[in-house]
């Protein structure tokens, strides 16, 4: 049978603990099984593989600076040293921060240097060390009930009390550490041009969020960007607005608040306005500021209007045009399909998914009319690159060109034999050219840590290559390479952001995305026959934004991603060079003084290096309450009501992990518990240990033979089961982006002690037993599952999994094996498979219809009428109270409108069909309340199942069916998480249901 434990928070405060924010990075963002080194400073323990130690230098250096800075503008500081771990195990660039069980910061070491989003930065690693450590300053603080509450209880991974910043919507928490990553670097997002452009599309085109939809996590644009964006140009506002001190008053506000949640009121405590108010006013600020904009670049050229190729939105980008000018190629994500390279046949507008990619690809066409494209996939457990590829647009078969190379950015050459890409490593990027026959690579350009490459474009004579450069200063310019990777032009020399160039057919010009205007445009420049720069004009005049132009080859459009308020499209503009005009001056904001031009980042600390030790991270820093409500047979409560405490713990790098939990149960005085340790310190496999005590019941209806006198009188007799098992278990993972194949086995020691109880719950005399057994496991799951960002339901995949277990009673005989009394030995098999194909109809979303099918077989003398159980309705475990008030998870064979355990036996299987839809996008909130709902939508089911015993029943009941229907709402309750609450209606089709109501959380699978 199997125990539901019910985490609560605090016994005396527990309908007010209401949230399970977890905190922590991915673990797979590090590789445990690297040699991993310690660099430690005043207030840090940087830990990085052994290769990477001037790279760590840089970000302790940065860190130590950025904890200075915060702790002047934003304090206090944090009273524990910060863990930082530094990695280099993926081609993504990104950032982790974490409070709970302590203060750990993941850095990824890729600078980024595609778009405008990330790349307007002094430093990449002073950028992303300042954002993280703001997170850390932010979350780690807490008012007088939190620090009574953290005495107590340590550093679970909960929101209010001991983390109550944490416990806020998602544009708080990341506004404020984007805000921060700006002020202190003088540089980073609030200080460049992308998030500008999202503010004021959105304005122009009437698609500006109110403040319960940035509270929200919708998918719809700006998604997953629109805490950042509109979260930190907002604290921008009320910083200038209000005084700069107000944000750290807030955090202090939000600290001391015995009512969490409500962030008006500590707005208006540290600002002197409620969040609701300022935000109406700065909507109108941003209106009369962006409208007389658009009246002002009236005056300076007409304005842009491309005609539209795609406008499916969120992105679409990177258009390429084949060399016959008939097609165009472009990567796509529209969030209905999956992201691929899109084709579009330019003669009659129609479309075709040319082939799936792991991400948003990078392309461009060789002369024979075939594709290079990049894209990520995992080598091993915890290790992603990129590589190049090509595909064949006829039949879109695709194949591997490198391999963990770490290649992006394609050129291909006139001549279609080579390629010039971005190759990067430790934080470095670089230039080389790839043969596309053998995947050769020959270096172009030399890796150094104060320069990146980007977007190289071979111009159409082949002698040269145009490359946008970063270098130290937030300094992002066109260059022109010879063939030898020689600077032979500097085509611009600004803070602007110059990417994604670009050559006319006949090579006279070159176009690029700049915004030195301050809004992304596209620019040209004459380029001589020498080589040399010649006139620089504007092509666009867009009070949106534009990027990745290319002109056709018969030099009639320009392609070109443009920005709407719904995200990027394909449109086209006429190539006319007559047209272009003489640029405007360049934005205010790119004039400084490039402070960050002459930093040295190594060594300025004193930094002692040392081995790698596990401690003192791996030490529990937290303890939870957990709760047992135990087992009820036949109107009996055999097992009571238990409470205990459970905690876990991991290392900075993730190489050990422990769990542990023990649990008291008053009524029969018993204890219950495990502990497990797991080591992942090999890459792969991972090795798991554990020792644990479970107990478990079962009731009997007992005919006992009476004389003929005497009226007939059933009893009921109980089993009580303790087993205590001692086992190890090794797990193999073989992880691809769009798969994942898991491999386990195990093998244990299990006693079991059984006593019976009569119907007094009195033990029968003569009737205990314990028994050793051993026991062995085998299990595989695959998964290769889609969940798109409009998504309501897996999609289009198979998910499948089986497990094989065998227990042997070691005391028995080969002669009497087969004796169900005298042998405790049994088998058992049980398998699941879940299919999902979506259906492209109308909604937002895609119409899926989903298949679940499970099955299990048990066999042997112990294999007996109770193995499996049929019915119930599955569903997650609610976890906002604390007390699981509804759930049901673990259910193995659920059939809707049934009782759990309706039937019963050592064979069973159940299967369900639906028909799930959308209904309608809300996107809705309750003012500045912690109250959303995304979307809605339904589904229409048939289950149905059975379990028997085959050596007892040889003519088993009828399978159980019902029907239904469920209502679904993907909400955001208290700002935890998105969360889908599910309300059905199941109507059994036979006998021993009844029509049942009832409230699930998730999807039923």
């Amino acid at each position: 049978m199997s125990r539901r434990y019910l985490s609560t928070y605090a016994a005396t405060v527990v309908v007010c603990i209401i949230e399970g924010m977890v905190l922590a990075a991915p673990a797979y963002t590090q590789a445990p099984d690297e040699n991993w080194r310690v660099l430690d400073t005043d207030h840090f323990r940087v830990a990085y593989p052994s290769n990477l130690k001037a790279l760590a230098s840089r970000v302790a250096n940065h860190a130590e600076r950025a904890y200075r800075g915060l702790e002047k503008h934003f304090g206090p500081a944090p009273r524990s040293t910060i863990d930082i771990v530094v990695s280099d195990h993926t081609d993504i660039a990104n950032g982790f921060a974490t409070v709970s069980p302590w203060n750990r910061i993941t850095i990824l070491a890729p600078p980024p240097i595609e778009g405008f989003e990330l790349t307007y930065f002094n430093d990449w690693l002073e950028l992303i060390v300042t954002h993280e450590l703001a997170h850390v300053f932010h979350l780690d603080r807490r008012g007088l009930l939190g620090r009574m509450t953290k005495t107590i209880f340590g550093r679970p991974s909960v929101g209010w009390p001991i983390f109550p910043n944490s416990s806020l919507p998602r544009w708080v928490v990341e506004g404020l550490a984007t805000y921060y990553e700006s002020f202190l670097t003088e540089a980073g997002r609030t200080k460049g041009t992308f998030q500008d452009m999202v503010l004021r599309t959105a304005v122009l085109e009437d698609r500006f969020e109110s403040l319960q939809e940035m509270s929200g996590e919708s998918q719809v644009w700006p998604a997953g960007n629109r805490p950042y964006i509109y979260g930190s140009m907002f604290f921008a506002y009320l910083a200038e607005s209000y005084g700069l001190e107000g944000i750290s008053a807030f955090a202090k506000a939000v600290d001391r608040q015995l009512i969490p949640y409500r962030i008006d009121a500590a707005s208006r405590q540290a600002f002197g306005i409620s969040f609701t108010e300022a935000y109406a006013g700065w909507v109108r600020t941003l209106a009369i500021r962006y409208k007389s904009l658009l009246d002002d670049l009236s005056k300076q050229a007409p304005i842009t209007r491309g005609e539209t190729i795609d406008s499916a939105g969120r992105f679409a980008l990177s258009p390429k045009l084949a060399p016959d000018g008939l097609m165009l190629a472009f990567a796509k994500s529209d969030g209905l399909s999956d992201t691929q390279i899109h084709l579009t046949e330019l003669s009659d507008a129609t479309g075709q998914n040319l082939v799936r990619t792991n991400g948003l690809a990078l392309l461009d066409w060789t002369p024979d009319g075939s594709l290079v494209f990049s894209q990520l996939e995992f080598d091993g457990p915890y290790r992603s690159y990129k590589d190049l590829y090509l595909v064949n647009p006829t039949d879109g078969k695709s194949y591997q060109v490198t391999d963990g190379q770490r290649l992006d950015f394609p050129s291909v050459s006139p001549d279609g034999n080579k390629v010039v890409a971005v190759q990067q490593d430790k934080g470095r990027t670089w230039l080389v050219v790839v043969d596309l026959v053998t995947g050769a690579l020959d270096p172009m350009v030399e890796p150094t840590d104060d320069i990146h490459w980007t977007s190289p474009a071979w111009s159409p004579d082949g002698r040269w290559i145009a490359v946008s450069r970063w270098t130290t200063g937030a300094s992002y310019d066109l260059v022109l390479l010879d063939e030898h990777g020689h600077i032979h032009e500097q085509i611009t020399v600004d803070r602007a952001i110059d990417l994604t160039p670009t050559w006319s057919p006949d090579g006279r010009h070159l176009l690029w995305a700049s915004d030195r205007s301050g809004i992304p445009n596209i620019f040209a420049a004459d380029i001589l026959t020498t080589g040399k720069l010649g006139l620089v004009r504007q092509v666009t005049n867009l009070a949106t934004g534009a990027s990745y132009p290319v002109v056709d080859p018969t030099g009639t459009w320009i392609y070109f991603s443009a920005y709407h308020a719904d995200g990027w499209h394909i449109e086209r503009i006429p190539y006319n060079p007559a047209t272009w005009f003489n640029p405007g001056p360049i934005d205010d904001r790119f004039n400084d003084d490039r402070r960050a031009s002459t930093r040295n980042y190594s060594g300025q600390l004193k930094l002692t290096e040392r081995s790698y030790d596990p401690f003192p991270s791996l030490w529990p820093r937290f303890w939870t309450p957990v709760f047992s409500e135990g087992e009820v047979r036949g109107g009996h409560r055999i097992i009571g009501s238990s409470l205990g405490v459970q905690t876990a713990a991991t290392d900075t790098v993730g190489r050990h992990a422990v769990t542990g939990l023990v649990s008291f149960e008053p009524q029969g005085e018993r204890f219950t518990g495990g502990l497990a340790y797991t080591f992942f310190g090999l890459g792969n496999p991972a090795i798991s240990v554990s020792a644990n005590q479970n107990r478990s019941s079962a009731s009997f209806l007992v005919k006992p033979t009476l004389k003929k006198s005497q009226t007939p009188a059933d009893q009921n007799l109980f089993l009580l089961k303790r087993e205590r098992e001692l086992g190890m278990d090794i797990s193999l993972v073989r992880r691809k982006v769009r798969t994942q194949f898991n491999a386990s086995i195990g093998a244990s020691y299990v006693w079991e002690h059984q006593t019976l109880w009569d119907s007094t719950q009195n033990p029968e005399d003569g009737f205990t037993a314990t028994v050793g057994s051993p026991q062995v496991s085998a299990s595989i799951v695959y998964n290769n599952t889609r969940i798109r960002p409009f998504s309501i339901s897996p999609e289009d995949g198979i998910t499948g999994s089986t497990k094989i277990r065998r227990r042997w009673d070691p005391r028995v005989a080969s002669s009497l094996s087969d004796a169900p009394r005298r042998n405790g030995s049994w088998t058992d098999a049980t398998g699941q498979i879940k299919l999902f194909r979506a259906l492209p109809l109308k909604g937002f979303s895609n119409h899926v219809l989903a298949i679940r099918a499970s099955g299990g077989l048990a066999w042997g003398p112990r294999a007996d009428r109770d193995f499996y159980a049929l019915g119930g309705t599955a569903g997650q475990a609610e976890q906002f109270s604390g007390l699981q008030l509804f759930g049901e998870p673990g259910i193995q064979f659920p059939i809707r409108g049934y009782p759990w355990g309706i039937r019963t036996g050592s064979t069973a299987w159940a299967i369900s069909f639906e028909y799930r839809f959308p209904v309608a996008r809300l996107n809705k909130g309750l003012g500045a309340a912690p109250v959303y709902a995304d979307w809605v939508s339904g589904s229409l089911f048939a289950d149905a199942g059975n379990a028997w015993n085959p050596e007892i029943t040889k003519n088993p009941q009828g399978r159980v069916t019902s029907i239904g229907g469920e209502l679904l709402i993907s909400s955001l309750p208290l700002w935890i998480s998105p969360t889908v609450v599910r309300t059905g209606l199941a109507f059994p089709l036979t006998a021993k249901g009844r029509t049942t109501i009832y409230v699930r959380l998730g999807v039923p699978f």
